[in-house]
């Protein structure tokens, strides 16, 4: 939970996806939605209101790539990686 009116929910199984509800009306969004044969999405988590993390990915399908939010889930950017 972001707050206690925003809700994410991370879910696979054809796609990957994260669903998301903010407010009271439970109305659901899924602003990530990712067309990767169900990978899975790990650590769905947020540190404050706004700043959440997901991993891409599972421990046995690497590598993975984790996504952020800066503005409470309603979108999803992936952070680039540097060797």
């Amino acid at each position: 939970m972001a707050s206690p009116t925003t809700i994410a929910i991370a879910a696979y199984s054809g796609a990957t996806e994260i669903y998301l509800t903010t407010g009271v009306d439970a109305t659901w969004t899924a602003p990530l939605q990712l067309d990767d044969g169900g990978l899975g999405l790990m650590g769905l988590g947020f540190t404050d209101a706004t700043h959440g993390v997901v991993i891409h990915g599972t421990s046995t399908n690497p590598p993975g790539q984790v996504y952020l939010t800066d503005n409470s889930g309603s979108s999803w950017y992936p952070v680039p990686f540097r060797p």
